[in-house]
């Protein structure tokens, strides 16, 4: 069993209480829910058998989020939120035209101050249906190595439920590294249950204040373990796979 960082304990409590989602939807077998915590906007992914995937789409440090404006679409929502920190939009889609639903989230920061960023958490969190990550097990097939694709492909296997690829767009955030002198190697990894992409931490250079930026755009493919136990790696990731197929429609089409 791994040991859980502050921020994954704070979080599970906080998702574990969470009563009334602000947005929810349902994709093939899966059902996602959007909840506000107190520093964090989550989406929630409820897996099969009573997996569960919580990924950040929001997040102030020390302090309270305000929800200044909620717009629902056809296949997702948009948020507009206050904080310490800035001003934050966030766009949550849900892409069912693939076999396996697709949830893509984009957050985009304007500080209220020059911003100095030195720590910024995963913003996966693996759970299960009683809220306590650390009794959750998995195996991470693939993940980023050095300045290649921001990716990780992982199973979870306790409980057994699914598989889940997710991957960052890293050209997304070239404000943000440039602005902060940083690169975006080994950013998308983690260890168990606290996975997915945090952004580099900024050692001098802030970012700008008013200037609105991306501070990260994720794409997540889920699939459940019907489709995957028993089939090779390189099958699953295959030109014919759904995951192969959503790296393809975003243009990652050369990082396998």
């Amino acid at each position: 069993m791994n040991g859980l960082s502050p921020w994954a304990l704070s979080s599970s409590s906080e998702l574990v209480e969470s009563q009334t989602a602000l947005y929810k939807t349902v994709a093939g077998s899966f059902e996602f829910k959007v909840y506000q915590t107190t520093d964090s906007i989550w989406i929630k992914a409820e897996l099969p058998n009573g997996g569960r995937a919580a990924f950040r789409a929001a997040f102030s440090p020390g302090g309270t989020l305000k929800i200044t404006k909620t717009t629902e679409k056809t296949q997702g929502v948009d948020l507009e939120l206050d904080s310490e920190t800035g001003k934050q939009r966030v766009e949550i889609n849900f892409d069912q035209q693939q076999s396996n639903p697709v949830l893509h989230y984009t957050t985009h920061l304007k500080p209220e101050k020059d911003l100095l960023i030195p720590f910024w958490p995963k913003d996966i969190l693996m759970n299960g249906k009683n809220g306590r990550p650390e009794n959750t097990t998995g195996k991470i097939h693939i993940s980023q190595e050095g300045t290649r694709t921001g990716l990780i492909y992982l199973t979870q296997t306790r409980p057994k439920s699914s598989s889940i690829l997710y991957l960052q767009n890293l050209t997304a955030l070239a404000d943000y590294c440039e602005q902060t002198e940083t690169s975006c190697a080994d950013t998308v990894g983690g260890i168990w249950p606290e996975l997915g992409f945090s952004l580099p931490p900024a050692k001098g250079q802030p970012i700008k204040a008013d200037k609105e930026i991306i501070i990260n755009d994720a794409f997540v493919a889920t699939a459940g373990m019907s489709a995957i136990f028993g089939t090779p790696i390189a099958a699953r990731i295959g030109k014919k796979d759904a995951y192969q197929k959503l790296i393809h429609k975003y243009c990652f089409n050369n990082i396998l």
